[in-house]
């Protein structure tokens, strides 16, 4: 369960990273499908495909905030690092 909640991240990581937040309501639709089928065909039980459900869809939630903030970082180091080039400007 660990490691499928780490994979989880991992993929909201990599979302947050290349996407906007819409790519988010595909993404939870089929984590809740995945999540709830695998929960049925291992015969679960209800309350604990509710639980995997929920670890899911925070974790993949809270990976694509962190992913959003990797690169919005990123973007803002290069920006820093980016020479300023000032034109003058032209007086008609």
């Amino acid at each position: 369960m660990i490691a499928v909640a780490v994979a989880i991240l991992l993929l909201g990581i990599v979302l947050g990273m290349r996407y906007r937040a819409l790519v988010l309501v595909p993404a939870l639709g089929l984590t809740l499908i995945t999540v709830i089928a695998v929960g049925l065909a291992g015969r679960n039980a209800p309350g604990a495909i509710a639980a995997a459900a929920a670890i899911a869809l925070c974790g993949l939630q809270f990976g694509y905030v962190l992913g959003a903030f990797i690169r919005f970082g990123v973007i803002a180091d290069r920006v820093a690092k980016a020479p300023f080039h000032h034109r003058p400007r032209v007086l008609r």
